[in-house]
């Protein structure tokens, strides 16, 4: 995977992490990146035999071919929506990306964050509802503490404008240019300062973004 980015997204084939996932698509993934889907299931949720081999270092990276197949996931106990399938279809067809699935078992706070390191991810970009399935199982946000403790920069999406995600540190979501919280334009990216550089957003990148979420909201009150 060298030479590209790697860029994950947390999913639990719910709405809101679809919606994190179009927004990686549209404003990150470009034409020969990685696209690594994370997604975390409660410990021993799967069949018995190979599944439990995995269960400490997650499985292998399944090939969109073969998490699309409903007999493969069924060992996983998972089902992949249609729409999912249907976007990552495409996004792989028109900038011949590569998409692979990556299972973790276990606490997906912690899960999602060593998946960041072990892989390793470029950047991540997760829901602000976490991973919906188990995040009665957990205690705290899971895109908060991936936030403050994942090793990459991080883009937290909203799932919906009339519920917003609330700051746990102004200064570090504070964008510089237009003084404007990250969490008013709609997004998050966290730099931390123990980041490789090599895989590093850069400021021009970041700004990018934030230009856009600016534009929208612009729009949105005119």
């Amino acid at each position: 995977m060298a030479g590209e980015k790697i860029v994950g997204v947390a999913v639990d084939f719910s709405s809101c992490s679809r919606k994190a996932l179009k927004w990686a698509t549209d404003n990150i993934i470009r034409d020969g990146d990685h696209l690594v889907l994370i997604t975390v299931q409660p410990e021993g949720y799967y069949e018995d035999g190979e599944m439990q081999l995995w269960e400490v270092t997650g499985s292998p990276m399944i090939p969109l071919a073969e998490f699309s197949d409903p007999v493969i996931m069924k060992k996983y106990k998972m089902k992949p929506d249609p729409e999912t399938l249907d976007l990552l279809n495409t996004v792989a067809r028109q900038k011949e990306i590569v998409v692979v699935l990556k299972i973790y078992w276990g606490d997906a706070r912690e899960k999602i964050c060593e998946a960041i390191d072990k892989i390793p991810l470029s950047c991540l970009v997760i829901g602000n509802r976490g991973l919906g399935k188990i995040k009665r199982a957990i205690m705290g946000s899971v895109s908060n503490f991936v936030v403050n403790n994942g090793s990459c920069p991080i883009t937290v999406v909203k799932q919906s404008d009339h519920e917003p995600f609330k700051c746990t540190n102004a200064y570090k979501y504070k964008h510089l240019t237009s003084k404007l919280p990250l969490c008013r334009l709609h997004c998050y990216n966290a730099i931390h300062e123990k980041m490789q550089p090599s895989i590093a957003w850069s400021m021009k990148e970041i700004d990018g973004f934030i230009i856009r979420n600016l534009v929208l909201l612009q729009r949105q009150h005119d």
